[in-house]
């Protein structure tokens, strides 16, 4: 949860997780309808994150 955090502070939207399972559910994902998700695609193509996102960090919880 804490990087979802980290994440939506630089503006990220989707984490793309491949596929559904408990323990994924149990974090918050959701399965949504493929069309769905190449139109969140098409609109992350146009996003930038900072920089900071992918610099190596300590995350507090």
């Amino acid at each position: 949860m804490v990087f979802c955090l980290h994440f939506i502070r630089h503006h990220g939207t989707l984490i793309d997780c491949q596929i559904m399972n408990p323990h994924l559910a149990s974090l918050g994902a959701m399965e949504i309808e493929r069309t769905e998700f190449r139109e969140e695609l098409t609109k992350g193509k146009k996003q930038t994150l900072s920089r900071e996102c992918y610099q190596p960090q300590f995350l507090k919880i």
